[in-house]
């Protein structure tokens, strides 16, 4: 099976006039449904691969969240159309971005790359094809084995070597709940249950 998206235009009604905006079109595309360069300057900016995957952005988000568009104000059903139309267009200007929980983390993790509010930081389509969203178990499978198995996970915590920034962080924010509990003996433990496992630690 073979899904294309195509352009919201051609499902106006065939005797409209072409070109003609009206309440929820414009020249430019679906009201609530471009990127927030195309509605800062209607008509004074092109479209270009990035409009387009903000667009694919906020319509992946729709068919995973169960029709929820993700900068849709919170109070959306008790609104009247155009008042939700107005509120979500100023939250996509105004970056005010609310994914849905039900996604999973590799899915919200992807719409927020497309729906950066910066066009250059946003991916490209093959970059999204190759988003661990579309990884299968047993590619995901592969990659944490691999991971596991890098050799700093063999380093003890007293190495010579520098800490890294990640560390670092960790030590300052979280290191002052660590200390009322005998974690190295825990994470010992721990690591020879793990390193005594054939050929990899899963």
């Amino acid at each position: 099976m073979c899904l294309k998206i195509a352009d919201f235009g051609l499902s106006s009604k065939s005797d409209q006039m072409e070109g003609t905006p009206t309440v929820f079109h414009t020249n430019a595309g679906t009201r609530s449904w471009m990127a927030p360069e195309l509605l800062q300057a209607p008509g004074k900016v092109q479209h270009t691969q990035s409009s387009d995957m903000f667009a694919c952005g906020l319509v992946l988000h729709f068919i995973l969240s169960g029709k929820k568009h993700p900068f849709a104000p919170k109070d959306a059903s008790t609104r009247a159309v155009m008042d939700v139309i107005n509120a979500t267009e100023r939250n996509i200007m105004s970056s005010i971005l609310s994914i849905d929980d039900g996604l999973s983390v590799e899915a919200c993790h992807l719409s927020e790359l497309m729906l950066c509010a910066e066009p250059k930081k946003r991916p490209s389509a093959a970059a999204c094809l190759r988003h661990p969203m579309f990884w299968s178990k047993k590619k995901m499978g592969r990659f944490l084995e691999s991971v596991g198995n890098q050799p700093e996970f063999e380093m003890p915590r007293y190495r010579v070597c520098n800490t890294s920034e990640v560390e670092q962080e960790l030590e300052n924010t979280l290191g002052e709940h660590f200390d009322l509990y005998p974690w190295e003996g825990c994470v010992m433990l721990l690591y020879v249950e793990m390193t005594s496992i054939p050929r990899s630690r899963r």
